[in-house]
């Protein structure tokens, strides 16, 4: 990554672009939110919501930062701005995919095993697949949620191996001695990364585009699905719009691999991205082509739950 001088500073950063909360919001870009932490419901412009002041400042806690002797304006907008390059690009296939779905005839197909389900096939070009891919890997890694589980993670992680490190070290045991005769007991202490620390990881989990294109091309290889709400209940959306669900409480078999990945488009459009083992028998389901469903209103209400409940605060 090159940076350069930057003269726009943008502090406000989102870690939801704009053009994907637009899709939620009203003719004035008003956006109807509910904070779960507040219990509030209230109207905001979508440029003030999911955002936060420099959000990917990179820390001072890099070394890499003091070796490019980046200044503090490129430390605060160097990966806002790459990102900022990368929602151009998103936010041109996502209008493409809406327009889309929205325009192309349906033609009616359906599979056999003595079943009769009738589902709609869309044709996706590729490259439009492939973007869109893309754009949903990185949504799911830039979010506050994703920098918090990252720091439940390595609290747990750091946590647990100081728990055990007196087994293996004799200046972690008299250390342990010493808490303990200040009638400290050291199984109830919790190891606590720096918040810049933190941050750093965030951000490396951010540019690390080996691993963002391999889990992009899983989800470009998953059988894809749009489903159509005409209840009248809107779909929601949230500060962590790509969600996650097992049909059973299957145990965790890494990044990608639940039954279900689910984002919304937009109150009436939802995208679901299916583990192709279990739909393996619907063959005309290849990467060029989605299935199209209606939503009955048990499927609006179960996909908005999970937008509440997988969120990190907010709620659209």
């Amino acid at each position: 990554m090159t940076f350069k001088t930057l003269s726009n500073i943008s502090k406000s950063q989102h870690y939801v672009p704009k053009f994907y909360l637009k899709n939620f919001s009203n003719e004035n870009n008003k956006i109807h939110t509910f904070s779960k932490k507040d219990n509030k419901k209230f109207y905001s412009n979508i440029s003030k919501i999911a955002t936060e002041n420099y959000f990917y400042r990179i820390p001072d806690l890099s070394q890499k930062s003091k070796e490019l002797k980046l200044t503090e304006e490129q430390k605060k907008q160097g990966i806002e701005k790459l990102l900022g390059t990368i929602d151009r690009k998103s936010s041109k296939a996502l209008l493409r995919f809406l327009q889309h779905i929205k325009s192309y005839k349906l033609k009616t197909s359906s599979i056999g095993n003595n079943q009769s389900i009738s589902f709609d096939l869309l044709e996706i070009d590729r490259n439009l697949r492939y973007n869109l891919s893309d754009f949903f890997v990185l949504q799911s890694f830039r979010t506050k949620e994703h920098r918090e589980l990252i720091r439940e993670f390595y609290t747990k992680s750091l946590t647990k191996i100081y728990q055990i490190s007196p087994e293996f070290s004799d200046k972690m045991k008299k250390a342990n001695d010493e808490l303990k005769n200040l009638g400290i007991d050291p199984k109830n202490l919790k190891v606590v990364p720096k918040d810049e620390a933190i941050d750093l990881f965030h951000l490396q989990s951010i540019l690390n585009e080996k691993h963002i294109l391999s889990l992009s091309n899983t989800l470009f290889n998953r059988k894809w699905a749009v489903g159509i709400n005409n209840t009248n209940i809107p779909l929601f959306t949230s500060d962590h719009p790509l969600v996650k669900y097992n049909y059973k409480n299957t145990i965790y078999g890494g990044e990608y691999s639940s039954d279900e990945i689910i984002i919304p488009l937009t109150p009436k459009y939802l995208l679901i991205m299916v583990n192709p083992v279990l739909w393996k028998n619907i063959t005309l389901l290849n990467n060029k082509n989605c299935m199209a469903q209606e939503l009955k209103k048990e499927n609006v209400i179960f996909y908005n739950h999970l937008q509440v409940k997988e969120s990190y605060n907010y709620v659209f």
